[in-house]
């Protein structure tokens, strides 16, 4: 069985890219906010994850020619490996098996790399 192959994980990735995602990236990724040709298809997952659990300030620029930035998604880690799967698979024409704990190591580095460039605090 894929990483995919089960059912409820699909299901539970679409509901959320369609309730958080469908209205500027479209289904498959051309959109208001086209993200069709990005590189972070081509990398490693830990990429995707970031942008979404972390959102992208300032990256993302509308086919009428404005900027926008995408907000953090407001989803527990499981949720986001749902989404992550089921985007990469949609969108980035791969398979990938992102777990809960992988997204939980991605924002736990993030973190450290924020209080890093802020000088250690907090």
């Amino acid at each position: 069985v894929s990483a995919l192959g089960a059912q409820p994980q699909n299901d539970r990735g679409r509901t959320i890219f369609r309730e958080y995602s469908l209205r500027c990236h479209g289904l498959q990724g051309q959109g208001p906010s086209n993200i069709q040709d990005k590189s972070v298809w081509k990398g490693h997952s830990d990429a995707l994850i970031k942008v979404i659990a972390f959102g992208a300030p300032g990256t993302m620029f509308m086919q009428n020619g404005t900027r926008r930035s995408m907000v953090a998604a407001p989803y527990n880690d499981a949720d986001i490996a749902h989404v992550v799967n089921y985007v990469m698979l949609m969108i980035g024409k791969r398979e990938i098996a992102v777990t809960e704990q992988d997204v939980a190591r991605v924002r736990q580095m993030h973190r450290v790399q924020v209080r890093e460039r802020s000088g250690g605090a907090r």
